[in-house]
């Protein structure tokens, strides 16, 4: 008992605590049945579909995965090299004993141990190998110890039975890649002398070569790096001199999706944005609350629940940070991340993965020059952010629609496109949304574009352009519109219609009852700019007439009094 509880285990009854202290002391599990309660002989199987096992920890599952079972003539009575079943547990009225010591494939324990979600002493060592020659001095010991300390009685020999005996495994080693791996000149003599002592056979001699027999014990020895791991590890590192090989390093290509993440990352660092990191994995609810669809990948075996799908979009993860941070405290947030996402493509073995950037704002945004006081981020504050962003990237060729994504609140979202190809969605993210995920009193301004699909619209390449040595002139323009206007056509058209605008920052949008009902007030600022010259009053005068009219004629619009 003293030896059992040093082993970290609890003393159960002498039968049970020989197998387990054999366990330690050959690394061989095994295990012992109350031979009474066994119905007919005993063999090896696969489990038949519904069959149902109650383990020794006394939950009752069923096997339906062909998993291997150790079984009498009537039922399973245990997994095989990971637990005994409860039907022939040893007790203490039992008087007659079956010991079984196995050799089962690692790869066909571990599948079964990670399916049922069984960790054992014994699948623990089962499914990292063992010693197959080794099980008949591994029972004889059991049976010499149970006959010993229990005063048992061997009633017969142990039975031996191979399936199919392992051919013994035969590595070769050219020593001269081994000399040019370690880094030294060792002769044959003392790399024969140090396999040797390591009981590995030397089979056979041809110039410059060996043919090498691992002991069965060593199942980690499979091919001619792991010799060299051996003789390096036994001939000593610190015997082995500092020398750094002589080596033709040439630049490569930098990989694009690498080039593009840094890019990406240095410009929303730039706009003033915070770089959040988070785990590819999210919790399977958040597949039903953000309708992410059915190309979703689920983790087999998951390390916990919040961990059980692979993510296909950034926004659970974004929001997740928003609410943890508001949980703390932390109020005003501008964040955005650059990562991966994974989905299921055409029932492929592979994922496709995509490239994406997330930006999400919520609380208050810093002050500005025109507002001293923080305001709330609005949907404007995140349309700065993406029109920045593609800016930058040399995208301008795009189109707003209006987002039909259930993820967004109507009206205060947009689709971004380049044709008919949707590069993404921002705006605010709906507030039943916001509700379930225990974020309080605050909107969340949400964007998220694949930049895998943006990659063949970008123009990254820096032309230089020389400073306008002409100054700019700013006008404010205020106009009532139809509230349904999308506004951002409108300056579009402005823009390329009036050859002088250098620049339209919208920054305020209103409707309330100082305007008319079904209209809204949008405020511009205007940068003019003639390259080559300075503009006169009668100009700017004249382009800011041509404005209006525009303004009037195709939307209807009026200068706000």
């Amino acid at each position: 008992k003293d030896r059992i509880r040093s082993m970290g285990l609890k003393p159960i009854n002498n039968i049970v605590d020989i197998t387990n202290f054999v366990m330690f002391e050959y690394n061989q599990p095994m295990h012992a049945f109350d031979f009474d309660k066994l119905q007919g002989n005993i063999s090896i199987r696969a489990a038949k579909p519904g069959e149902i096992l109650t383990t020794l920890d006394g939950i009752e599952r069923e096997l339906k995965n062909n998993e291997l079972v150790i079984a009498d003539e009537v039922k399973a009575t245990a997994l095989a090299g990971i637990i005994g079943g409860k039907s022939t547990q040893i007790e203490n009225n039992t008087k007659n004993i079956f010991l079984e010591v196995a050799y089962f494939t690692p790869d066909n324990i571990r599948k079964t141990s990670r399916e049922l979600g069984i960790f054992t002493d014994s699948s623990y060592r089962n499914e990292r190998g063992l010693d197959i020659e080794n099980l008949d001095v591994v029972i004889d010991r059991a049976a010499s110890l149970i006959s010993e300390i229990a005063g048992g009685e061997i009633l017969s020999e142990a039975i031996d039975r191979y399936i199919e005996k392992p051919e013994k495994v035969e590595i070769s080693l050219d020593l001269q890649k081994l000399n040019k791996f370690i880094g030294k000149e060792l002769s044959y003599d003392e790399v024969g002398k140090i396999l040797t002592n390591l009981d590995i056979t030397i089979k056979s001699y041809a110039e410059a070569k060996m043919v090498l027999t691992p002991p069965s014990y060593r199942g980690d020895l499979q091919r001619a790096a792991d010799i060299y791991e051996e003789v390096i590890r036994m001939y000593g590192f610190e015997n082995i001199e500092d020398k750094i090989p002589e080596a033709s390093i040439e630049s490569g290509k930098e990989n694009i999706n690498f080039t593009i993440s840094n890019l990406v990352r240095n410009i929303l660092k730039e706009s003033g944005l915070n770089e959040v990191i988070n785990y590819s994995f999210i919790p399977k609810e958040a597949k039903e609350l953000f309708n992410l669809g059915d190309d979703i990948i689920e983790i087999k075996n998951p390390l916990s629940e919040d961990m059980a799908i692979m993510r296909s979009s950034l926004i659970y993860s974004l929001l997740a940070n928003i609410r943890d941070n508001l949980y703390r405290n932390q109020n005003d947030l501008k964040i955005f991340e650059v990562a991966k996402s994974f989905s299921n493509f055409n029932n492929e073995t592979l994922a496709k993965e995509d490239l994406k950037v997330a930006i999400a704002l919520s609380g208050k945004a810093e002050k500005t020059l025109w507002f001293q006081a923080k305001e709330g981020y609005n949907f404007f504050n995140l349309k700065g952010y993406v029109e920045n962003l593609f800016e930058k990237l040399g995208i301008n060729k795009y189109s707003l629609e209006r987002s039909k994504n259930n993820n967004f609140h109507p009206g205060v979202s947009a689709d971004l496109k380049i044709g008919e190809e949707l590069l993404g969605t921002f705006g605010e993210i709906h507030p039943v949304l916001i509700e379930k995920l225990g974020i309080k009193r605050e909107k969340v301004f949400f964007a998220e574009f694949n930049l895998t699909k943006m990659l063949k619209y970008m123009k990254i390449k820096v032309n230089y352009e020389s400073v306008s040595k002409y100054p700019e002139v700013l006008r404010d323009l205020a106009v009532t519109l139809d509230k349904n206007l999308l506004v951002g056509e409108m300056t579009k058209d402005i823009k390329k219609k009036i050859n002088l605008i250098e620049k339209i920052d919208i920054f305020d949008v209103y409707s309330g009852d100082k305007v008319e009902s079904g209209k809204k007030s949008v405020a511009m600022s205007i940068v003019l700019r003639d390259k080559f010259k300075t503009l006169t009053d009668e100009e700017i005068d004249k382009t800011m007439k041509d404005i209006l009219t525009l303004i009037k004629d195709k939307y209807n619009g009026e200068i706000r009094q």
